[in-house]
């Protein structure tokens, strides 16, 4: 059986629950590092659990404000015009302009049935599954997206 690299986070040491600060100098670390080291290790159990993610619903003017400030530190004047440029569309090559996102300027979450096909269509495999419903209250919030 190949062996995989994977990620662990030490919690524990000599049997004690080690708190977010509980390591209180460089020399305690490197110690703790040393017999990590020298140290043998099992994978004694692999649990396996599906996941979920509830997908946030479509941005609304106010919400799309909002995140670019706080993500991006951009101003509503600076994401609007962003958002402008998108709606009018960027040059894709071959594909020539294309409009990449549905007027910004509605506060609407609606999404039309013909929209929803359309990407459920292209997405199937990635993000759908075939029971999900078309009604798009269901797909933000209310019903579960399987992660793949």
């Amino acid at each position: 059986m190949p062996e995989e690299a994977f990620e662990a986070s030490l919690i524990k040491k000599d049997g004690e629950a080690i708190t977010k600060l509980g390591i209180k100098s460089q020399k305690e670390a490197d110690e703790i590092l040393e017999k990590l080291r020298g140290a043998q290790y099992k994978v004694a159990k692999i649990e396996s659990k599906e996941s979920h993610r509830y997908p946030s619903p479509p941005f609304t003017t106010s919400t799309l404000q909002q995140d670019a400030a706080k993500k991006l530190g951009f101003s509503a004047k600076q994401t609007m015009q962003i958002a402008q440029q998108l709606y009018e569309g960027v040059e894709l090559g071959s594909e020539g302009s294309i409009g990449l996102i549905s007027y910004m300027r509605t506060d609407s979450q609606n999404l039309a049935k013909e929209a929803l096909i359309s990407g459920r269509s292209r997405k199937q495999s990635k993000i759908f599954s075939p029971r999900t419903s078309l009604n798009s209250t269901a797909l933000f919030g209310k019903e579960p997206w399987p992660v793949k």
